[in-house]
């Protein structure tokens, strides 16, 4: 009698811990991530398929693509070649403005005639979260929004 014993997985493979914070929480918990499919034989790693990374926050479970730069050279490449040779890029104009070439449009300076900036909507409560920034009342313990400990 024999016994084959094999499996086909998917295993999480932790790249790098990321010096940036979550774009959701905050809170600078960003992990490179890849999922992995492994062959096993005989609970023995054999052949191991790389998958593509993202970014996941272990905090919130926040997740996006990475794109490297290498990958987002060779995408710059291949639009490029799409042009014809020869022809360089020409500089559009702006929607807003016919004729001027594509420029973004520039903020205003901030001067004495413009109205103070508005309150945001947890000043009625007094305070605010240090995490999420979400309202919280004085007498919280911890946050509801988050549950990061006030006091």
């Amino acid at each position: 009698m024999f016994f084959f014993l094999a499996s086909y997985l998917p295993k999480v493979e932790v790249l790098r811990a990321l010096a940036a914070a979550c774009e959701r929480c905050g809170v600078s918990s960003l992990k490179e991530k890849r999922v992995d499919q492994v062959l096993s034989l005989f609970l023995l790693p054999v052949y191991r398929r790389l998958g593509t990374p993202f970014v996941e926050c272990d905090n919130c479970g926040w997740t996006s693509e990475l794109i490297s730069e290498q990958q987002e050279g060779r995408r710059q490449l291949a639009e490029g070649a799409r042009r014809s040779p020869g022809v360089a890029a020409q500089p559009q104009a702006h929607p807003l403005r016919p004729g001027a070439p594509d420029k973004a449009p520039r903020p205003f300076p901030q001067s004495a005639t413009t109205a103070p900036p508005t309150p945001p909507p947890h000043a009625a409560y007094g305070s605010a979260c240090a995490r999420c920034h979400g309202p919280v009342s004085p007498e919280f313990v911890f946050c509801p929004s988050c549950g990061l400990r006030l006091k």
